[in-house]
């Protein structure tokens, strides 16, 4: 009996080590670093090696793609006598992918409760958004003094149009980065159509609370400037209306006004939707240096299709076909792919890319919980074409996250099936 009580308690640590996980994935990378490690370590005290899991399970599918993509990166960074600075990577950010197969298929947890994490995790989006917010003014009205980052915050004159500008680069270093905030935003309201979705009894407070979280995550993620946040944000929007409502008429006007949303935020100058600045020598600019990043990625994976150019290759390959083009660019900061697609692809060859696009694919799960399956692949896939995922520990721990969220709630689904 006591020890029965022992793993029920050992458990319980476990559980709650996942909802302070799931409050704090909005909040700065620090936080997160954190939580994400207490919660990796409190996976030990509910493994159990002696119920052998059902590796058939179509939902383990991701965890063995995720084992082949590291083993297959290792290899591949072997050949090309660069495992030094893979492991420095995978170390830094990384290092939960490599464990996190083996801890979710022997993860053994009876508390857990797919409803409760996701109204925590809403909860924290909606408090780290509050607060970040707050916190920019404080700055702004001089009431905090001192620089953000090199941001002068404090000054007399205000406007709404100059806040958002300043917001954009505030936000940057307060949260790492932005578009880590605008996918974990996107995901918090795919969580919240979910919950009001299975909710039985809708009360005034509830969707009163429900609305203002809507209103709060939508005015982030436009001022933060995320595009790729925009984006996703806008996809679980319809996305969220198709698994709603199911009535045509009501899907029709969904998209009408998402459309008409779209077009008149192109048109506002606060929208940070595409960046100038890149020009070649003859100073053509160009609409967005991402464009220009890609089509150099892409000449490079060409001739390197197979093995890539190696983890510590890219950098050098890609300042030199810069130089090669003429392009005018912070070096600095551009020397990555801004696509983790074409990023696996440079590293280790076309195959990681394959395999990392296969893991994001939403056929993995059932229908109960199919809808935050597609939100989480279709948000994913999108933040991926315009950014190094797993860069961020902010980005690759809400990765985690939702892949064990999955996880987690289908592997409880087929225990209570099986009882």
């Amino acid at each position: 009996m006591t020890r029965l009580e022992l793993k029920s308690g050992l458990e319980k640590v476990n559980y709650y080590a996942f909802l302070l996980l799931a409050f704090s994935l909005n909040f700065p990378q620090t936080v997160v670093r954190y939580s994400l490690a207490i919660w990796l370590i409190s996976c030990l005290f509910s493994i159990d090696y002696k119920e052998k899991p059902n590796f058939k399970r179509t939902y383990y599918l991701p965890l063995y793609l995720i084992s082949v993509l590291i083993l297959g990166r290792i290899i591949v960074s072997l050949i090309h006598n660069d495992f030094s600075a893979l492991l420095a990577k995978l170390l830094d950010t990384q290092l939960s992918l490599i464990f996190l197969p083996i801890l979710l298929i022997f993860h053994v947890n009876r508390h857990f409760n797919l409803k409760q994490i996701l109204l925590v995790y809403v909860v924290g989006c909606f408090t780290s958004c509050f607060l970040v917010v707050c916190y920019f003014y404080l700055y702004r009205f001089n009431l905090l003094i001192g620089d953000v980052e090199g941001i002068p915050l404090g000054t007399n004159k205000h406007n709404l149009i100059e806040d958002i500008k300043i917001f954009q680069l505030f936000i940057s270093p307060y949260f790492k980065h932005r578009a880590a905030v605008g996918t974990n935003i996107s995901l918090s309201f795919a969580a919240l159509i979910y919950l009001i979705k299975t909710e039985q009894k809708f009360s005034l407070k509830n969707v009163c609370l429900a609305i203002l979280s809507f209103a709060i995550f939508a005015l982030v993620i436009y001022v933060s400037g995320s595009r790729s946040g925009i984006m996703s944000f806008i996809f679980v929007l319809l996305a969220g209306a198709v698994y709603t409502f199911r009535k045509k008429k009501i899907i029709f006007i969904s998209f009408l006004i998402v459309g008409l949303l779209i077009a008149c935020l192109s048109t506002l100058k606060t929208t940070r939707l595409i960046d100038k600045g890149v020009k070649y020598e003859n100073d053509i600019s160009t609409i967005d240096p991402r464009i220009q990043i890609w089509k150099s990625s892409v000449e490079i994976i060409n001739g390197h299709p197979w093995l890539g150019v190696g983890y510590s290759g890219v950098k050098p390959a890609l300042f030199k076909k810069y130089e090669e083009k003429g392009l005018k660019l912070d070096l600095q900061a551009k020397h990555n792919t801004h696509n983790q697609f074409l990023q696996f692809a440079m590293e280790s060859g076309v195959w990681a890319a394959v395999i990392f696009a296969l893991i994001l694919l939403p056929i993995y799960f059932r229908r109960k919980i199919y809808f935050l399956s597609f939100a989480f692949s279709s948000v994913f896939i999108v933040y991926s074409m315009f950014e190094d995922t797993f860069i961020i520990i902010n980005a690759l721990s809400i990765f985690v996250f939702f892949i064990s969220l999955l996880i987690l709630a289908q592997k409880q689904n087929d225990e209570i099936l099986s009882e």
